[in-house]
């Protein structure tokens, strides 16, 4: 079960984000640990020192993180705050050993990194290949060109952008479902949107056939049906990208192991029913039947499900 999480914050703004989100993870209930080896002498961030120690979060020094037993047997989680887009040059200490602690030859815990993974290029991402290769990215606003090459779950964040700023660029940002203040936009569990090839607003309203600012979408059935035009069905494609998995990177213990993976599927508003699950027999001769029930209750002694004897 996942509660420990190591935050790593750096001195600029991700260490920000990454103090705030030490703050949200404890009120969910979570156990955060907050590495903060260089804090920045300002008031917005002297508060977020003041409310994070004042709910008793503990604060380690980046010796104590990197010192001390392995990382994965000490948390569970990483969320990596320590460098943002702006980042350049080579880490000074301590951060370089940080950041050696999270390349996978040190085989960390699952990492969750803010805007950008802490090391890489803005635009070039990792392209020596020896850098940190987080599990998870969150980008914020919207996505960096570096995330082009990054192979894990990715999320964005902060919906509120100003549409004369996304105008400007030509983004094309994702819906968020509800009041929801985030939005998976890569697989295993929705399509990846792509917003930097996307053409600027008069393009691809020219391109829907609709004039600029007419609010036709390129590229989605919406668009082609203001257009008069449905999509062909050899347009309809949804790119299902995702990570690695090695025994490596999973937990020993197969029950927990599922009950992190069934709490990030709950956890995700696009999948109606994470709890259903196929349940396949087979006979003595080979022949296997599967049926779709309904997980009501798992633990250590295995699972439980529902099914209709009518069905």
């Amino acid at each position: 079960m996942v509660r420990r999480v190591a935050v790593l914050a750096g001195p600029g703004n991700n260490g920000g984000d990454g103090l705030v989100a030490a703050r949200h993870l404890w009120q969910f209930g979570y156990e955060p640990t907050i590495c903060y080896p260089k804090p920045t002498d300002k008031p917005l961030y002297n508060g977020l020192v003041t409310q994070c120690k004042s709910l008793g979060i503990p604060f380690v020094s980046a010796d104590d993180l990197t010192g001390g037993a392995p990382l994965q047997e000490r948390f569970d989680v990483i969320v990596d705050a320590l460098f943002g887009f702006s980042f350049k040059g080579q880490p000074r200490t301590p951060f370089d050993a940080l950041l050696e602690s999270l390349k996978p030859s040190a085989r960390p815990p699952p990492i969750v990194s803010v805007d950008i993974p802490s090391g890489w290029h803005v635009e070039e991402g990792d392209p020596s290949g020896v850098g940190i290769r987080p599990d998870v990215l969150v980008s914020l606003t919207a996505p960096k060109l570096a995330a082009k090459s990054f192979q894990g779950t990715h999320y964005l964040g902060g919906r509120f952008v100003p549409p004369a700023t996304r105008d400007k660029y030509g983004l094309v940002l994702p819906a968020y479902p509800g009041t929801a203040q985030s939005v998976r936009i890569s697989p295993p569990h929705a399509a990846r949107v792509d917003i930097w090839d996307a053409p600027a607003p008069a393009a691809a309203a020219a391109a829907a056939g609709a004039p600029a600012g007419g609010g036709a979408a390129s590229g989605t059935a919406e668009g082609a049906a203001a257009a008069g035009q449905l999509p062909k069905p050899a347009d309809m494609r949804i790119t299902y990208q995702a990570g690695t998995l090695s025994e490596d990177d999973v937990n020993g213990d197969p029950f927990a192991q599922f009950d992190a993976w069934f709490k990030e599927a709950a956890a995700d508003p696009e999948i109606q029913e994470p709890n259903a699950i196929a349940v396949a027999s087979s006979t003595p001769g080979g022949a296997v039947s599967v049926r779709m029930v309904l997980l009501k209750q798992y633990d250590e002694r295995g699972f439980c499900f529902f099914t209709n004897y009518n069905s």
